[in-house]
């Protein structure tokens, strides 16, 4: 996969040497900022990695790959990025990085104030969104939910494309038991996030705990997260506990061994 992402990417690049210069209508997507998108860490690493084997040295790529090394939380690497971009230290989106930086390392008030001038200054704008939608993940840290809560539903009211967002409300929504609407955020997690375990999984436990009628459903979820990962322990004892239920226990002990091994 990360192969075929970087030969697409050379190949976009060919194509626009043989049109002209670039545009930001034409210029190629990075293929770790798609990633990313779809919070794919584990493969957006490994793409930056082998970029910085090749030396890339394209400011997209260079600022989706601080993205990814903070979320991945290698702060000095993203620092490393941060230093050598900071020729456009005023811009929003390198604004965004460094006060996202700050937040990885806890400096929550420092970080809070990029965050709200930014989107002071940026209103109508994607960058303004982020900056909501990062202040929301401070308060997430903090466990101020409601108020994460709050600020994530208003970021997807103008966006709905923002999976962050989906799966911190869904989050914000179970801590109030309010089954309905965690679940629905939780499929709208998955949906934008077509690779993450977390949210199957979780849509997995909760249509279990509804009773018997729901099994199917549930199982239909947790079939979902195996198939992303045949080794996640979780996964695999719930598979485990979902065939004892069935009384089916030559089946359950199975997975258990699985997640043991």
């Amino acid at each position: 996969m990360i192969r075929v992402l970087l030969k697409l990417t050379a190949l976009g690049l060919l194509v626009w040497e043989a049109r002209g210069p670039i545009t930001a209508e034409d210029k190629p997507i990075s293929p770790v900022k798609t990633l990313l998108n779809e919070n794919r860490l584990d493969e957006a690493l490994a793409v930056c990695c082998q970029y910085e084997v090749l030396s890339t040295r394209d400011r997209d790529d260079r600022m989706a790959c601080a993205w990814v090394y903070l979320r991945n939380n290698q702060v000095e690497s993203a620092a490393k990025i941060l230093e050598e971009q900071k020729g456009n230290s005023k811009s929003a989106d390198y604004q965004l990085l460094y006060g996202y930086s700050l937040s990885v390392q806890k400096k929550y008030d420092q970080a809070k104030k990029i965050f709200e001038s930014v989107a002071a200054s940026n209103k109508g704008k994607p960058a303004a969104l982020s900056a909501q939608e990062l202040i929301a993940e401070i308060y997430d840290s903090q466990e101020k939910l409601t108020t994460a809560g709050f600020i994530y539903n208003l970021v997807l009211k103008e966006d709905p494309n923002r999976g962050r967002s989906a799966w911190g409300l869904a989050r914000f929504y179970q801590t109030q038991n309010d089954i309905r609407r965690t679940i629905q955020y939780l499929e709208v997690t998955a949906k934008l996030w077509p690779r993450h375990i977390p949210s199957r999984f979780l849509l997995a436990k909760i249509h279990f705990s509804l009773g018997p009628e729901y099994n199917s459903v549930g199982f239909n979820w947790l079939k979902d997260s195996y198939r992303l990962n045949k080794s996640n322990p979780e996964v695999l004892e719930e598979i485990g506990s979902f065939f004892e239920r069935k009384n089916k226990i030559p089946e359950a002990v199975k997975y258990w061994q699985k997640a043991l091994s």
